[in-house]
């Protein structure tokens, strides 16, 4: 994989929090249970697996902690997802502007973050932990998906109901992320796996041109 090539309308690509960066889909093959060509565009994400084989399994999901997402059975009949949290995403070395994004239903609101940008890197340098627990939440951006799937008006201005209501969600969510996280040591990534990548021609000849 590589953060290159077209997203189709979204906008933006791998490595940012628009959708063109956290979108993709999802294909299910469940004979008997899900029909053959049907199609749902009910929003899910990787937090939402384990309550679904939870459901799936018929057991109680883990009761001594907190879980973020909610199954998905209810989508592969075509029906909407109950109770579903709203979804949130954090990428402090994005190369958007954005570094959080939270979607609720049709509306999805990213925010920078203060301090000093991160560059994109597997490692961690000197006081960019600092850096990464000081952090505030800054520079909103409001979208409704359902019109504006390019992400291209900011409807923060026009629609301040809905941006008060998810920037207070986000405030919550990132501080509790904040606070969990853990503090790493100054580590430098070593890129091991990038010297067995097989890079397709076009990104080798590149340079050449």
């Amino acid at each position: 994989m590589h953060p290159h090539g077209s997203a189709g309308p979204l906008r933006d690509k791998k490595g940012a929090v628009y959708d063109g960066g956290i979108r993709v889909p999802g294909i299910v093959q469940w004979p008997g249970r899900v029909k053959p060509g049907s199609v749902s565009d009910e929003p899910v994400s990787g937090v939402d697996v384990l309550p679904t084989l939870c459901e799936l399994a018929g057991v109680a999901a883990p009761a001594d902690r907190r879980l973020d997402g909610a199954s998905f059975l209810p989508a592969l009949s075509g029906q909407p997802i109950p109770g579903t949290p709203p979804l949130y995403w954090q990428f402090n070395r994005a190369h958007s502007s954005p570094k959080v994004a939270i979607r609720d239903g049709q509306w999805k609101l990213v925010a920078g973050l203060t301090g000093t940008p991160l560059k994109p890197s597997g490692g961690i340098a000197e006081g960019e932990m600092e850096t990464m627990k000081s952090a505030e939440l800054t520079d909103f951006e409001l979208y409704d998906l359902n019109a504006d799937i390019a992400e291209t008006k900011d409807l923060k201005a026009e629609r301040p109901e809905v941006f008060a209501r998810l920037q207070k969600s986000m405030q919550q969510l990132y501080l509790e992320v904040r606070t969990a996280g853990p503090i790493w040591p100054v580590w430098e990534f070593a890129r091991y796996e990038g010297q067995r990548i097989e890079w397709p021609d076009y990104w080798l000849n590149r340079k050449k041109k």
